[in-house]
């Protein structure tokens, strides 16, 4: 029952129906649950941890890693009060971390009395160790960035698709390895999204951020484009570590997109049509976008 989103009275519904004994009784049946959650819990923070270290190992990194994160309500449309999201190694390819975002209590609508006075009081007190409410506010003004991000994605693809077999300047089509590719518009949406939901407080900022995703994916050792990419030795950005470290002349970028494509890609990353769109929700409902 807990995998199709029903409780203890469903249950008590199904074996009715199914001529079936009566199930267990509702504390028997919380018990039950309580020991299930804080079983997988205890599973998924193992694995979680236990990816963290491998991303880590591969990145080569210490104290950072570059992550990708994506989030899902539990039903269609802006009315869910139940929201998932999950940072996912970039290089592993596994979930790192994960948070559940909660507006409603099933614990909290148990008192049925009246919601004031002293026994009011005392009951939330014992209960606020338990609640499952930790988000107050609208589902749709956190799902704008994510439709922000999807429009991003849907641009690159008809990009792609519009240019499709025809040759670019250096003669070579959009696609193929090394290129446009499918995994490198998925990559280049997610960090579109990050740059927007890190910048929340500011509009200039996203831009900003926004425009350094194009700037960074296509530097290469002759033209590096780092201006806007953290610097120091903890920054995500390996070029300005080596910098940091006075070893630039040992760096080299991978995994770099052509010029020839940058440049048919880089009206995607220049247009502010998607932030001004952003700026109206500003005054208050980017700043409870999930930054994480």
């Amino acid at each position: 029952m807990r995998y199709i989103g029903q409780g203890l009275s469903s249950l008590d519904t199904f074996c009715s129906f199914m001529c079936l004994p009566n199930p267990v009784c509702q504390k028997a049946y919380d018990r039950i649950n309580a020991k299930i959650t804080d079983i997988s819990e205890a599973l998924a923070n193992a694995s979680m941890k236990k990816a963290a270290a491998e991303e880590k190992n591969i990145d080569g990194t210490v104290n950072s890693a570059v992550v990708s994160g994506d989030g899902t309500w539990k039903t269609r449309g802006h009315t869910s009060l139940i929201r998932d999201c999950a940072l996912i190694g970039a290089d592993c390819g596994k979930v790192l971390d994960m948070e559940v975002m909660s507006s409603y209590c099933k614990g909290c609508d148990s008192y049925k009395g009246p919601k004031f006075g002293p026994k009011y009081s005392a009951f939330l007190a014992k209960h606020q160790i338990f609640c499952r409410k930790n988000h107050s506010g609208s589902a749709g003004g956190m799902e704008c960035v994510g439709h922000v991000q999807k429009r991003t994605g849907s641009r690159l693809r008809k990009l792609k698709a519009l240019w499709g077999k025809k040759k670019l300047s250096d003669g070579k089509t959009i696609g193929g390895k090394g290129r446009l590719t499918d995994a490198i518009i998925s990559k280049l949406t997610t960090f579109y999204g990050n740059a927007i939901r890190a910048n929340s407080h500011n509009v200039n900022e996203m831009r900003q951020a926004v425009w350094n995703v194009w700037a960074h994916t296509s530097s290469t050792d002759d033209e590096p484009k780092h201006w806007f990419c953290p610097k120091g030795k903890n920054s995500w950005c390996k070029y300005n570590v080596s910098v940091h470290n006075s070893t630039v002349n040992e760096f080299s970028h991978k995994n770099t997109l052509p010029k020839a494509v940058s440049e048919v890609i880089k009206p995607v990353f220049k247009d502010l049509s998607h932030l001004k769109l952003l700026r109206r929700c500003l005054g208050g409902k980017l700043k409870m976008l999930m930054s994480h």
